[in-house]
């Protein structure tokens, strides 16, 4: 420990003698007090090794903080609980005491040196946009759920040393050079927000668009591969169509995706960045039947790169990462952005006139058969997020039935604003508007207003200020209904601005509540359910055995009838639990809408224009 130590002050010592050239977007006034070591010198046991060194720090005691969370995952994950080995020593490597003050933050004794090294291991195993994982094929690091601050210094300038295993290679959106293992970041926020991929493997191609480079990274898990050559030369089209709305971020000098195809992964995955994006496929990248997904998560990753990194809620950066940082905003930042990224893909020529449609009809299909958007607001729902979004309580809950998705829910509130704002103005402006004035006016021409990063952020009465100046109209009515309110949207209005019409079609759907039975010695046993289904609520429950439905002795035909029917009449059921003889009654399946849209027969000419002018982004 002490021979790594002195090693690691060695370098701090040789930073401090002479010049840092420059690496990232922008150079370095000075050398950094804050240096990072990353290592993993056995990547088989998952073990990341990370060593903070800070320079001239002052002599007395400082704390070391985890993130609880990470941006753009908008709920308390608790990194610390991967945070083994801790250990500090001062500037000539006598050891310090340590204390944790809480769950998430190490107290450091005062140092007479002012110089303290912090080490710690993180357990890394989980293939996400949010967790980090190692292992022998490789390492994929998330800066929040990897690295501590030094409480009081997030806006410091830093360093991050990475010492990868023999053979493989690094690579983030900094970097710059082939072999660069280091890189320089203008404070702490900036750190995590870049995602590094490290591996022998790593596929890479560029090409550039606008003038600036683009970047995607590939890496591909098992046997069965997939074209590399054709993903990028989609992507190409996706940066192009995306960039014809704002252009290139002037702050901009290169984009990186990192791109993982791991069959059997827990889950797919994308996450944003400022400068990069980190994308997680379960499934090979051949997988036909997964591309188009793949495109869709490709075009959304993307375009976050203006909303929500830069046109950002006025909550959303610089960020408290030790609790839940509240934005009523989610449904713009993240619906909005839902909503073009189908639009793009149509845009970029990946999608015909029809897909797009279809694929609004989903969306539009999905809001309307959620139970809870009589009772929870786009904004209500942007704000909960924390309650509900991305977490699996043990605790049940009813959040199927009262509340809303503000991905989904926004993605049709963006899609109704942008065709209101198009019949109101008779096709003279749109929601790309909107976005080109917010982009002005937030970003491009707006001063730092804190140590994060270039512009400032908005506020919900931002946004509908700009709706009103883009439309000359006022919007205040249509956002009280829609968005702070819970009114059942209006979709023929907007629909007619651009010459189609939407059809809603109730049917009955079979349903199956999450069902798994297990069948066997004469026994038809339900192995597991889901807590928010139909058939839960009825009472079914785990290990019930079923022995009637209706008059009849139970069979397993009858029973997967049952459960996989498409009638409209409840079932009565009886089960045995624990012994005793239960009667519930299943109910009927669920009335659900199905939606299409469909264009408007003897549509004027100038509506048919406008359709247009809406799907080429002209």
């Amino acid at each position: 420990m002490r021979r790594v130590v002195r090693s690691v002050f060695l370098l701090l010592f040789l930073f401090a003698c002479s010049p840092i050239a420059p690496i990232g977007t922008r150079a370095q006034d000075r050398a950094p007090k804050l240096v990072y070591t990353l290592r993993m010198p056995e990547p088989s046991n998952h073990l990341l090794e990370v060593t903070v060194a800070a320079r001239e720090i002052g002599t007395q005691a400082v704390e070391f903080q985890m993130p609880a969370w990470s941006p753009g995952r908008y709920v308390i994950y608790d990194f610390a609980r991967n945070v083994q080995d801790v250990t500090a020593v001062d500037g000539v490597g006598h050891p310090l005491r340590i204390v944790k003050t809480d769950k998430q933050t190490w107290r450091v004794e005062a140092t007479p040196t002012g110089d303290v090294v912090f080490s710690y291991r993180v357990y890394a195993n989980n293939l996400s946009g949010t967790f980090s994982q190692l292992n022998d094929r490789h390492a994929s690091v998330n800066g929040a759920s990897v690295f501590v601050s030094l409480v009081g210094h997030k806006p410091d300038p830093l360093r991050l040393v990475i010492e990868p295993p023999a053979g493989w290679k690094v690579i983030n959106a900094r970097s710059r050079t082939p072999g660069q293992s280091a890189f320089d970041f203008e404070n702490y926020d900036l750190l995590i927000d870049t995602p590094t991929a490290i591996a022998p493997n790593l596929q890479a191609r560029v090409f550039r668009v606008d003038g600036v480079e683009y970047r995607v990274v590939v890496q591909q898990f098992g046997s069965r591969t997939g074209s590399v050559d054709r993903y990028v030369a989609d992507v190409e089209r996706i940066v192009t169509a995306e960039n014809a709305l704002l252009g290139p971020p002037p702050d901009l000098d290169g984009y990186t995706f990192l791109v993982y195809f791991a069959p059997g992964n827990d889950a797919s995955d994308g996450m944003e960045h400022l400068s990069s994006t980190s994308i997680v496929r379960p499934h090979p990248l051949d997988a036909s039947d997964a591309y188009e997904g793949l495109l869709w998560v490709t075009a959304h990753e993307f375009f976050h790169q203006w909303n929500v990194k830069r046109i950002r809620p006025l909550e959303l950066g610089p960020w408290d990462y030790t609790r839940e940082n509240y934005t009523t905003s989610l449904w713009i930042a993240e619906g909005i952005t839902s909503y073009y990224s189908d639009l793009f893909l149509r845009r970029a020529g990946l999608e015909s006139d029809d897909d797009y449609f279809e694929a609004v009809a989903e969306i539009v299909a999905r809001h309307e058969n959620t139970p809870g958007r009589s009772r929870t607001s786009a904004e209500q729902a942007s704000f909960d997020t924390w309650l509900y979004f991305a977490t699996f309580p043990k605790q049940r809950t009813n959040a199927a039935k009262i509340s809303v998705d503000y991905y989904n829910k926004g993605a049709v509130l963006g899609l109704l604003l942008d065709l209101e704002i198009r019949g109101r103005t008779e096709g003279r402006r749109s929601l790309d508007d909107v976005f080109r004035l917010m982009w002005s006016r937030f970003f491009v021409d707006a001063k730092a207003e804190t140590y994060y990063y270039k512009g400032k952020g908005y506020t919900g009465a931002d946004f509908l200020a700009a709706v009103n100046e883009v439309s000359g109209s006022d919007f205040g009515p249509w956002f009280a209904r829609f968005v702070s309110g819970t009114d059942e949207l209006d979709y023929d209005t907007a629909f007619a601005a651009v010459g189609l019409e939407l059809d809603r079609e109730r049917r009955y759907e079979s349903f199956d509540g999450g069902i798994r039975l297990d069948v066997g010695n004469g026994r038809i046993r339900v192995r597991s359910i889901d807590e928010d289904g139909a058939a839960s609520s009825a009472g079914l429950r785990r290990d019930d055995v079923i022995v009637r439905i209706g008059d009849a002795v139970a069979t397993v035909a009858a029973a997967r009838e049952l459960f996989g029917r498409g009638g409209v009449e409840p079932v009565s059921i009886r089960v045995l639990r624990d012994g005793d003889a239960v009667n519930l009654t299943i109910p009927a399946p669920q009335s659900i809408f199905r939606c299409s849209i469909r264009r408007k027969d003897g549509a004027a000419n100038a509506i048919v224009a406008r359709r247009r002018s809406w799907l080429d982004g002209r």
